[in-house]
């Protein structure tokens, strides 16, 4: 028996939730292993308590905390069990967007190059929402121009083709965020007047939503864009948003702290 809020949080049919293979198949690949494991712990212990990420029939992932109760005779030949799920996504990604927060300060003080910062922060982000590729850009200040600071997952060829891009409307969702200093979402880029002229890239890039959010300093000067591309078309939702722009701030924090050493430094040695 399968409660009918499987569909209310989930989006499955009771009947689907019943097919065989059914919660397997849903459990994220990189969590799948330990939640199996612990399956010898609940017929032992008769409960068990866990956490897994478990894919919605929408596609979208949430993070679920999973109680499970053996009920009936201890020590009868076959056993019932009774259990709950709870959507713990909001405190999942807001103990997550921490533990980022954390890292980027640790290596900021361990005085780590800014490519590399910017790296674990596009990595940390992707681990979160593994359907998200991430591109980080800074605005040059000599040049006012696009400079790629990290898009680990985002093919080479790519990266090369929009080094250097010009901020302005219609520049594809980065150069016009930039340009604009706001958010802007395409929900697919083949069939959106900003990527009018990089079809062919995109053809061969091979995502098709682009999400861009400008970070910017504390006077309210673009520092660079933070983009997410999803190889779906499709828009954030409420949370993935929220989840863009806490990273979008992280980013801007990490850009602004590691110019402001270099300048004291700079400054340092000018004056010895």
């Amino acid at each position: 028996w399968v409660s009918e809020n499987v569909e209310r949080i989930l989006g499955y049919q009771v009947g689907e939730a019943l097919e065989p293979g059914w919660w397997l198949a849903g459990l994220n690949p990189m969590d799948r292993d330990d939640a199996i494991a612990c399956t010898p712990q609940l017929l032992a212990d008769g409960y068990l308590n866990h956490e897994y990420r478990f894919r919605r029939r929408d596609g979208s992932e949430i993070w679920v905390r999973d109680e499970l109760r053996r009920v009936g005779t201890p020590h009868a030949d076959t056993a019932d069990f009774v259990g709950s799920w709870t959507d713990i996504t909001a405190d999942k990604r807001a103990a997550l967007i921490g533990d980022a927060r954390a890292e980027v300060l640790d290596r900021i003080v361990a005085s780590e190059p800014l490519g590399q910062i910017l790296e674990a922060i596009a990595l940390r982000m992707q681990s979160i929402e593994p359907a998200m590729r991430v591109s980080i850009q800074l605005l040059d200040e000599a040049s006012g121009r696009l400079t790629n600071g990290a898009a680990p997952s985002l093919p080479g060829f790519y990266n090369a083709a929009v080094e250097g891009l010009q901020p302005e409307e219609g520049a594809g969702c980065c150069g016009t965020s930039a340009f604009l200093g706001e958010p802007v979402l395409a929900e697919d880029v083949l069939d959106h007047p900003y990527w009018t002229e990089y079809v062919d890239l995109v053809r061969r890039a091979g995502f098709r939503a682009c999400w861009s959010i400008p970070f910017k300093n504390a006077a309210g000067h673009v520092l660079g864009t933070f983009a997410v591309y999803h190889d779906m078309p499709g828009l954030p939702d409420a949370s993935q948003f929220g989840l863009i722009n806490d990273f979008s701030r992280i980013t801007g924090l990490a850009v602004q702290k590691v110019r402001a050493a270099c300048g004291v430094t700079a400054w340092l040695v000018e004056d010895y």
